[in-house]
């Protein structure tokens, strides 16, 4: 037997729970992949719909079929399947997505060219069976580590990681950060090697009312905010109460609409701004170019007008920003406030 189909480079980590309205198009889109290198561990976490019956029906010898006696939840399932994979290189696959053909032929290329990064994830589009959504995510290793201080922008079911930095760090998926189990391992990832993101959308990500994301919103952010917590102590950085409520603003994209607060939120960037740059763990330009980003936004959504674009041109903060974005703040001010 050929030693490349003996010891795959790819494992394929595809959980199941109930999902037999889209599980057959999941695992039709692996099979399909130009990349053949791989073992696909689907893992039924305890469905009790007709989830078996319909993987049983697909017959490729590169599917490895797991059955836990129970449900033991996706965190648990997951890291079941770190323990079984074989392969170099871990991808992950929900069973209700699909992956485009050429997905894992450029994140093993990438991954290959590029030893530094331990984990690749990709844009995507968001499908609701019938639209199609671009979503676009950082893609330099720098700027990743300086967004994740903010929110999540690695999109779990399009990555792939090195199993060696895994293993090597004795890094799991932890119980302790359901419904953002995700982002929560990047975090602690992104402290023994470097994210990236390919700037292609290589992924359906299909979006339906059954999904955790939408049923667990409360617990999911609750979870959220600790992880961010966790994440800012690795930088000597600990968030007063009222700190962390204005940071909770700032990465939820919202703004209250007064001078005191955009003066607030101006001191906590700065603070992180500083405090990150003086622990040299992450480069200083990415650092300021990520918190002059959300400076902008905070600016342009304070409902503040003018008031808004002189706070943001007068502050340091905006100094990292490029002049086209400087002028797209003003003209966003002009059109909104019709102030000309």
């Amino acid at each position: 037997m050929d030693e490349a189909i003996m010891v795959p480079l790819v494992s394929v980590i595809l959980p199941v729970y109930n999902a037999e309205k889209f599980i057959v198009s999941a695992i039709e889109s692996v099979l399909a992949q130009d990349f053949k290198n791989f073992e696909l561990l689907v893992i039924n976490d305890g469905s009790t719909d007709e989830s078996e019956q319909l993987i049983k029906k697909i017959v490729d010898p590169r599917i490895v079929y797991i059955k836990n006696a129970t449900n033991i939840g996706l965190i648990a399932t997951l890291n079941k399947g770190i323990d079984a994979a074989l392969g170099k290189y871990i991808a992950r696959m929900d069973a209700d997505d699909i992956s485009m053909s050429t997905r894992f032929e450029l994140q093993v290329a990438f991954l290959e060219n590029n030893l530094e990064i331990g984990l690749c994830g990709t844009s995507f589009f968001s499908w609701d069976g019938l639209n199609k959504d671009l979503k676009t995510l950082p893609s330099n290793a720098e700027e990743i580590k300086s967004e994740l201080l903010f929110r999540n922008v690695i999109a779990h079911p399009t990555v792939m990681m090195r199993k060696k930095v895994l293993i090597e760090n004795a890094l799991r998926y932890s119980m302790d950060a359901l419904n953002a189990e995700d982002y929560d391992l990047w975090t602690r990832m992104a402290r023994v090697t470097s994210i990236a993101n390919l700037p292609l959308p290589l992924l359906l990500y299909r979006v339906h009312a059954m999904q955790v994301t939408q049923t667990q919103k409360e617990q999911k952010e609750a979870t959220r905010h600790k992880i961010m917590w966790n994440y800012f102590s690795w930088f000597g950085l600990l968030p007063s109460g009222a700190e962390k409520e204005i940071h909770i603003h700032i990465s939820d994209g919202k703004s209250k609409g007064s001078l005191a607060f955009l003066e607030a939120a101006e001191a906590w960037l700065k603070k992180i701004e500083k405090t990150v740059s003086e622990s040299g763990k992450i480069n200083t330009n990415a650092i300021e170019k990520v918190i002059g980003n959300y400076w902008l936004k905070v600016c342009e959504n304070s409902g503040l007008g003018w008031e808004a674009k002189r706070k943001f041109s007068s502050s340091e903060l905006s100094q990292s920003l490029s002049l086209r974005s400087r002028l797209k703040m003003i003209y966003k001010i002009l059109i909104r406030y019709k102030q000309y």
